[in-house]
């Protein structure tokens, strides 16, 4: 099922439509390890990574914070996004992952009884700010950091800063 988004709809953004999913999941939580990149026959990159979900609940009688056991969400990222996730993120990092909920069914070679497993299909990843600092650096095509970019950025903060009469940036 295809659907456009509105913005698409009034002519600002591409005109392409997207895939609606009736299981889309947003979730916040720590990489359980390195995220593992690897290449299709056609050589399109996937990574595949764990994310573990810290959940809790307030205990009033005791009233404490009691952990409870995490979830560990399987998560796939597919094409340059999973290249750039394999160079951006390491264990213990804080991502938030937005993707749809796919399940997978196999037979289990032992029992030979039907299994199925959800996995989280990522269409985005990001780092989260909330105990450390992201860092984020645009790319070329190659692959190799956009220096002509950074550049501008920096002289165009040098100038706001001279510029600026009572010394602050003038953004």
């Amino acid at each position: 099922m295809f659907a456009y988004h509105p913005r698409w709809q009034a002519g600002i953004n591409r005109q392409e439509p997207y895939a609606m999913s009736d299981a889309t999941a947003t979730i916040t939580g720590n990489l359980a390890g390195d995220p593992e990149l690897r290449h299709t026959a056609s050589g399109r990159a996937v990574a595949n990574f764990s994310v573990a979900v810290n959940r809790g609940h307030h205990d009033r009688q005791a009233g404490t914070w009691v952990e409870d056991d995490p979830l560990f969400v399987r998560c796939v990222l597919w094409g340059e996004s999973a290249e750039n996730m394999v160079e951006s993120f390491r264990r213990g990092h804080r991502i938030t992952v937005i993707g749809d909920l796919v399940p997978n069914s196999w037979e289990d070679k032992d029992t030979g009884k039907r299994r199925t497993s959800i996995e989280l299909t990522a269409r985005d990843v990001a780092g989260s700010v909330k105990f450390s600092r992201v860092k984020p650096v645009r790319v070329t095509r190659d692959g190799e950091p956009d220096g002509s970019q950074v550049q501008r950025v920096a002289a165009a903060a040098t100038v706001s800063a001279v510029g600026a009469s009572s010394g602050e940036p003038a953004f």
